[in-house]
């Protein structure tokens, strides 16, 4: 046990030894370094960048519901009164409608949701 203690103990000297030996050789030099941080995305704030992830999202999304529910009705076709088949169609297409209307309901309350900071803010909303 206080092997384990030791060994933690000068694993911590010897961190804030050179915490302050790298610190001292900064100083000393005499040279300032200044560092800019640069935007990498072209969006300035929050709420805009979040509306294009959202975008680009539903863009990508609605090709992919219409071609469910067009599988659904495959499904509907296929199962020729046959009532598991039918119950698997019909689940299909719910799971698909409420998919569709998650979506939907996101990109609305994105859009809800940054109206209402715009005019906290006291900007003009987009």
């Amino acid at each position: 046990m206080f092997g384990k203690w030791l060994k933690n103990y000068w694993g911590f000297v010897t961190g804030v030894v050179f915490v302050w030996l790298w610190n001292v050789s900064v100083v000393s030099a005499q040279t300032t370094i200044t560092l800019k941080l640069q935007n990498p995305i072209k969006y300035k704030n929050i709420p805009d960048l979040i509306k294009a992830i959202l975008d680009v999202i539903v863009q990508i999304s609605v090709p992919v519901v219409a071609v469910l529910i067009i599988y659904s009705g495959f499904l509907y076709v296929t199962a020729q009164g046959n009532e598991e088949k039918l119950k698997v169609a019909h689940r299909a297409l719910m799971w698909t409608l409420v998919g569709a209307a998650v979506l939907l309901g996101a990109s609305v309350l994105s859009g809800v949701i940054a109206g209402t900071i715009a005019q906290i803010q006291g900007t003009p909303q987009p």
